[in-house]
């Protein structure tokens, strides 16, 4: 992944109780999409998501991983 944590704009739910422990989105170039831990911010690991509908889908169970 060519962006750095501090980079991009990160994201969290409105949802997320208060602002912390919580997971972050952000969108990087080519359509992808990162996410990240909030707790650890700049210092947190970056999953690289290469197409996020199919990572929902995978994560809600509605896709066999590895098709």
């Amino acid at each position: 992944m060519s962006a750095s944590p501090a980079s991009v704009d990160w994201r969290k739910s409105k949802y997320c109780p208060n602002g912390r422990n919580c997971v972050e989105v952000a969108s990087l170039p080519g359509a992808r999409v990162a996410i990240r831990n909030s707790t650890l911010g700049d210092q947190s690991p970056m999953l690289d998501i290469q197409d996020w509908h199919e990572f929902l889908a995978k994560i809600a169970g509605r896709v066999e991983v590895g098709h």
